[in-house]
Formats: structure tokens, C-alpha cells, sequence
């Protein structure tokens, strides 16, 4: 059984306002972070609930924290930016691809360091002796039948 989940905002809407379409995508949806709770306000209306004062339209985005409701488009963009910071926590971490392909992500925390010092190496410039090193490696491992005569 899974942890119970803080629910820090509420998103009131109703199905039939134009001005609540951007906000329907994440209605029942798994990406709706699970700390926001979206209410549409046609059932609470149909019980016969007293709505409080703030909730005069939709949409509203309550902030069950800091205790303040926002409405119409700023509710919109404080929902968007939440979307936005629940997305990219949730994205696995990449990597630019180095021939600027799509970029290169991690499936497990240890490939995921591997990239990392693999990018951290690709700025780094051998010197002479190190080329002369890795090409006599090299050599050393090709059978001398296989060798480019120099």
C-alpha cells in the first residue's frame, strides 16, 4: 500500500466552461500531479453544497498551503507551472548526444554516472606522449599478421 499523498491544490472547474478546456487533459489523468486535486463544482452544485465566496466562477486553483485561491487566468498559469515543475521531476535525466542526435538518457542511476564522466572527459586534450601510449596499447593487442607496416 502506497503512502497517502499531500493534496496542496485544488483545481475547481466545470466540463462546460470554455474558459476550464486547457485543464481538461489532466482531468482522471496520471499526468495530473497527485498533490493537486481537480473538483469539478457541477456535483458540489447538484448536492445542494453552499459554495464558499471565492468560488464565483471557474476556474479556481486553491493553494491549500499558502491559503489563496486564484482565478481565471492566473489559475491557469499557476496550474501550468505546477504541470511544468511535476514534469520535470518526473523526466528521466539526459545527455546531449555528442553529434547532436537525441540525447543519450539513463536507464538506471549507474549509467546515468557513466554519461556523466564521459561527458566530463570530452573537453579534456591528450598530449603526444599519451597518443604514442595509446597507439603502442593498441599495437600490442592486433597480431603482428593484422599490423599496417609503418
Amino acid at each position: 500500500m502506497s503512502d497517502p499523498v499531500e493534496v496542496n491544490y485544488v483545481v475547481y472547474y466545470h466540463d462546460l466552461s470554455p474558459h476550464c478546456r486547457e485543464l481538461f487533459p489532466y482531468v482522471q489523468s496520471p499526468r495530473c500531479p497527485p498533490s493537486v486535486l481537480m473538483q469539478d463544482i457541477a456535483p458540489l452544485r447538484a448536492q445542494g453544497q453552499e459554495l464558499p465566496d471565492w468560488l464565483d466562477g471557474v476556474p479556481v486553483l486553491a493553494d491549500a498551503r499558502l491559503g489563496l485561491a486564484f482565478k481565471g487566468a492566473d489559475a491557469l498559469e499557476v496550474f501550468r507551472k505546477i504541470i511544468e515543475q511535476y514534469e520535470s521531476e518526473r523526466a528521466p535525466q539526459t545527455q546531449p548526444n555528442e553529434n547532436g542526435g537525441s540525447p543519450v538518457t539513463a536507464a538506471n542511476p549507474y549509467q546515468q554516472k557513466f554519461i556523466e564522466a564521459t561527458e566530463e572527459k570530452k573537453g579534456q586534450k591528450l598530449d603526444v606522449g599519451s597518443l604514442d601510449n595509446y597507439r603502442r596499447m593498441r599495437e600490442q593487442q592486433v597480431p603482428p599478421s593484422k599490423q599496417i607496416p609503418q
